[in-house]
Parts: C-alpha cells; structure tokens; sequence
C-alpha cells in the first residue's frame, strides 16, 4: 500500500532516485515557425485535393467536363438497353404470344393468339382451340414514323368472361375487336 493509504493508482510517478534526467523535446513549436504571408497556404496546410500549381476552379472544370459526359453516353446506352430488351423479349419482328380461353374454342383447349408487329403493320392470328381450321386473321392499325417496326404489340382480354373483347395496345394506339361469340370484328 502507498502512504496515507491511498492506492497506487491515484499516486503520482516520482522517480526514485535523483539521477534520473529529463527528456526535452525539440522540434520547433508552430507559433514559432516562419509567419506565413495572409491568405496564403504552406505545404502542410493543403489539402489533398487542391492542386499543387494552378487555378482552383480547375477541379470545377473537370467536374463540368465529366457530368457531360455522363450525360452523353446515358443518352446513347439507355436507348441501345431498351432496344436490346425488347429484342430478347419480343423478337423481330416484334412478336407477341397468348393463350386463352375466349369462347371460340372446340374441347378443352384454350385459343392461341399470335400478335406480329410486321414492318409497321400489326396484324393478330387466333389460332381457336381444338379447331385449326377456323383460324382468323385480325388486321390492327398500320404505325407510321421512325421505328415504327420496333413498337412492340400487347393483347388484352375485356369485358365478359366468356367472351371477352381483344384489346390490341401499341405504343399509346389501343385497337378494340369485339367477340361476336364465334369470331372477332373490329368496332367502329
């Protein structure tokens, strides 16, 4: 135990014998390096980013150049994904596939529908149920402009369960046929 029975913890060091020296330190102190210029910055105080010769505003330029750039290339690979999606999804010519029941049907199977976008022309074959021979060819909306053969062609099936209506979506154009119970005839 140390003396007045204080722990050895809270007992501050005191070398025991007189011989033993002191360390100095001697690097300089900063108040006593050279004053540098105002506003001017030494070695030590640049910061990683700043260049070591040049105009500040050189990093902005950069900066500007690279968001170009950015920008330039998204306007050309966004475009070339969507396209080559499309390609892997629908094909080309732009195809479409479906089955379902719509009423025209023979047996248990359902209706097959095959809807093409041909060089702007969407045509639609329903291939009925268990009956081959009753095929029919629907003629939708000719698509006028520039990749117009590259639109692909959606089916959607409305109204009545049994009998439901083809609808024909491409692009922002719907084409309505309307189930007469045995075929489809476009509406007016």
């Amino acid at each position: 135990m140390s003396p007045v029975g204080i722990p050895r913890s809270a007992v501050r060091y005191r070398p025991l014998t007189e011989s033993v020296q002191e360390f100095v330190v001697r690097s300089p102190r900063a108040s006593k390096e050279k004053p540098s210029k105002l506003g001017q910055r030494t070695d030590r105080s640049r910061l990683w980013w700043q260049p070591k010769s040049g105009h500040p505003l050189v990093l902005v330029g950069v900066g500007m150049l690279v968001t170009v750039l950015v920008l330039l290339v998204s306007q050309v690979v966004v475009p070339w994904g969507m396209k080559t999606a499309d390609d892997v999804h629908y094909g080309y010519p732009r195809t479409t596939q479906e089955d379902h029941y719509v009423g025209h049907e023979q047996g248990g199977t359902p209706s097959h529908f095959v809807a093409m976008n041909l060089q702007g022309q969407i045509t639609v074959v329903e291939l009925p149920g268990g009956n081959l021979k009753g095929a029919q060819l629907l003629v939708g909306p000719r698509l006028l402009g520039p990749g117009a053969d590259l639109a692909p062609v959606r089916l959607e099936f409305v109204g009545e369960k049994k009998h439901p209506d083809l609808v024909v979506v491409v692009q922002s154009v719907q084409v309505r046929f309307h189930n007469t119970g045995t075929s489809y005839r476009p509406m007016n």
